[in-house]
Parts: structure tokens; sequence; C-alpha cells
């Protein structure tokens, strides 16, 4: 019975060459990165440029439904929803928070009315253990 021949070819020597070009490739990676120069933009502004942050407004509401209105560092002041309304520019953000024994119904409605005529409402709480 004749003997058949068969023929292949050898991976040997290609997976040698293949396994030497990843070790380079490892190597030569990092000096890719350290030669890299991205040119962005400053995310800062420098010193000085940009204008001041206005001051917060703060609307506290008691268990009673009184309102207290105070800009920046300033005492607050008994107030109405319109007083409010008028004294606080549109698109002015307004931290506000009530005390906990206040109406959830007279709270939530402050809210959507603040809302609705474009005072964007930030709710603030404080410590009441």
């Amino acid at each position: 019975m004749p003997v058949a021949l068969k023929s292949s070819i050898d991976l040997t020597p290609i997976i040698g060459l293949l396994l030497t070009l990843i070790v380079a490739m490892l190597f030569a990676a990092p000096m890719f990165e350290r030669s890299a120069t991205l040119d962005q933009p400053s995310l800062t502004a420098p010193p000085g440029t940009a204008p001041p942050a206005p001051p917060a407004w703060r609307l506290s509401m008691d268990r009673a439904g009184a309102l207290w209105l105070a800009e920046g560092d300033e005492v607050p002041r008994l107030t109405s929803r319109h007083e409010v309304m008028a004294s606080v520019a549109p698109n002015t953000r307004i931290n506000l928070r009530a005390d906990a024994d206040a109406s959830y119904g007279d709270f939530a409605e402050l809210v959507s009315q603040l809302e609705a005529s474009g005072h964007p409402v930030a709710l603030a709480n404080e410590d009441i253990s």
C-alpha cells in the first residue's frame, strides 16, 4: 500500500514572527503616547476675567406659610409670593427651604409658581436631628 504524502505549512516561524511584532509594539506604544501633543483650550478663565457670581437668593417657608427672602448674606425679611416674583429676576436660581412642620401643599404650590415664572428652584436642607 503506497504511503500518501501530506503537505502543510509550518506555522512555527510565523507564530514567532507575530510574537516578535507584538512585543515590539508594546515597547513602541509608550513612546507614541509621550510624543503626542494636544492643543486644548484652557478650562479655567484667567484671573480677573470672569464676572463675579451674583449673590444667591434664599427663600424660607415657616410652619405658618410665611415667606422669608434674603439675597446673599443679608438678614431675611418677611415677604409675599408676589414680592418674591418681582424682586428676583427671571432665570435666577432661588434656594428654597421649608420648616419640617410646613404644609406640603403650600410648599409644592410655591415651587410650581416659582418654576412657572421662570425661576429655577434648588431645594435646601438642613440637619433636623
